[in-house]
């Protein structure tokens, strides 16, 4: 029963955060930019590996 009601209530907070991004406004505003700064930390993250993975090849080589 209480994996149920947990499954419910995950189930319900899908649906009002659809409803939330579909018909407000602000809520689509703040998941937008939200996006905006996960998306360019990822790509900063992702420039560091690059960065560290071509020194371990020059090291690596050398």
């Amino acid at each position: 029963m209480k994996e149920a009601m947990m499954l419910f209530g995950f189930g319900m907070g899908l649906v009002t955060g659809a409803l939330l991004y579909k018909y407000s406004q602000n809520a689509k505003q703040m998941v937008d930019n939200s996006e905006k700064k996960v998306m360019k930390q990822v790509e900063k993250v992702a420039d560091e590996v690059k960065s560290a993975t071509k020194k371990t090849k020059k090291k690596a080589q050398a």
